[in-house]
């Protein structure tokens, strides 16, 4: 699918390399865009779509979910592999997640080892304002950097840490995947818990943060 998505031009890769930066004694693996003037290019173009998502490049289709979300591959993926989770239906982007939303993460999520993850909105890193969850395999990521500290964090049952950001954590069970429609509403539970920790939940708003599953 994605090698027929390649060779007929519907997947454009972006090219980059690894580099490993300290940041406040902590280490993170960043990825450098080599450039992006493909991705730039397609902005320019008159008949460029404002949502690439009503309708999707049929190329780009992988699965659909529940009628109500279709999984589609990132036309410019920085990682092989790289999915995107979409609602059928045109959702702002800083929404808060549903159960529905966390449920067709997990039925993902139960095909494939990956790291899941939403930015909710621009502010978050959001390029497209039409909701959409994301998923990476996790043998393309290999070991992350900040796994230790988020072990040791989670094994006394930590929701914040000592990390010198604004976070918070919370653990997951594996076999919740077994049933993705009972973990949907398990999931938003914790989700509006974490929220409500890093100051994003009830009248505040929930724009500008990002989820990492």
């Amino acid at each position: 699918m994605a090698a027929r998505a390649l060779a007929g031009g519907a997947l454009q890769p972006i090219r980059t390399h690894e580099a490993t930066v300290t940041d406040r004694g902590l280490p993170f693996r960043v990825r450098v865009v080599d450039s992006l003037a493909r991705k730039a290019a397609a902005r320019r173009e008159p008949q460029a779509r404002p949502n690439p998502f009503l309708p999707y490049d049929p190329a780009l289709f992988v699965a659909e979910l529940s009628g109500r979300y279709v999984v589609l591959l990132n036309k410019y993926p920085v990682i092989e592999g790289h999915l995107l989770i979409v609602t059928r239906n045109f959702e702002e982007q800083e929404t808060s997640l549903s159960g529905e939303d966390f449920a067709a993460l997990c039925h993902c999520l139960a095909q494939m080892d990956g790291l899941g993850f939403y930015n909710a909105g621009l502010a978050a890193g959001a390029s497209q304002r039409h909701k959409h969850l994301q998923l990476v395999p996790q043998p393309a990521l290999g070991e992350l950097p900040l796994e230790p500290e988020i072990r040791a964090a989670l094994e006394i049952g930590a929701l914040a840490t000592a990390l010198p950001f604004r976070h918070a954590l919370a653990p997951l069970d594996p076999n919740w995947l077994d049933d993705p429609a009972a973990a949907g509403p398990r999931l938003a539970q914790i989700y509006e818990r974490l929220l409500a920790v890093v100051g994003r939940g009830g009248d505040r708003g929930y724009g500008g943060y990002n989820l990492l599953i």
